[in-house]
């Protein structure tokens, strides 16, 4: 008999709510400007999925916290030694970036320069709305802690995850 296994921050499901999640609580800044970018996106996801990271960078930053960890945040495998993977996993990013747009979840915003930012859609906040989940509801409450990072580049933000990653 086989056995399969099923890896949870690989599933499609799990990996758009958090996508819709940071669309939906960062598609915009103070200005009314988008500001995620597939990189951004891709950062922010792995917050998402480490938040004791997060977490930390926030109190490095002296930044306010808006939510508190739970045990199983802070105790898991993953959480004690996290992966720098995800931080450049683009290509997994593009392809359900395309799966929101084609199901009118998202937006692209093209700048003058070429430059491509993702935002949510009035569809897209409806769809993520409409689930009734705790593993939602926590995932929107986490992304809603990025708004004190959210105007630092990609650069800077990998500048401040990688020591966290180092453990240190």
């Amino acid at each position: 008999m086989s056995h399969i296994f099923i890896h949870p921050d690989t599933e499609l499901n799990v990996q758009l709510i958090r996508v819709l999640s940071i669309l939906d609580k960062m598609s915009f800044n103070r200005n009314n400007s988008p500001v995620l970018h597939l990189e951004k996106i891709a950062v922010f996801d792995f917050l998402l999925r480490h938040p004791g990271i997060l977490f930390g960078l926030l109190k490095k930053t002296d930044k306010k916290v808006s939510f508190i960890l739970e045990d199983f945040e802070l105790n898991a495998i993953g959480s004690l030694y996290p992966s720098r993977d995800g931080l450049y996993q683009y290509e997994d990013h593009r392809k359900l970036l395309q799966l929101l747009l084609i199901h009118g979840f998202t937006n692209v915003r093209v700048t003058q320069t070429g430059e491509l930012f993702y935002v949510i859609t009035d569809q897209g906040r409806g769809f993520l709305d409409q689930i009734d989940s705790k593993f939602a509801f926590r995932q929107r409450e986490l992304a809603s802690g990025f708004a004190p990072i959210q105007s630092q580049t990609t650069k800077n933000l990998l500048a401040q995850i990688i020591p966290f990653i180092n453990g240190k």
